[in-house]
């Protein structure tokens, strides 16, 4: 776990939309089997870069 959250963060930014695309999905599918209760520090991580006033738009399309 440790080492796949950050990876995800980073794809989440990352300047091509596919990679955004595919690391948005995998990181759905993880906190579905996580369950809401783990996955708790994933989304308060998200909705606070999504608030963020100087994220680019790929940046902020990636957290979304």
């Amino acid at each position: 776990m440790k080492i796949l959250i950050p990876a995800i963060k980073n794809s989440l930014f990352d300047s091509i939309p596919e990679i955004r695309a595919s690391a948005a999905k995998a990181l759905g599918k993880l906190s579905k089997g996580l369950g809401l209760v783990n996955s708790i520090e994933l989304i308060e991580w998200l909705n606070q870069n999504l608030v963020k006033k100087d994220l680019a738009a790929s940046e902020r399309s990636g957290a979304a």
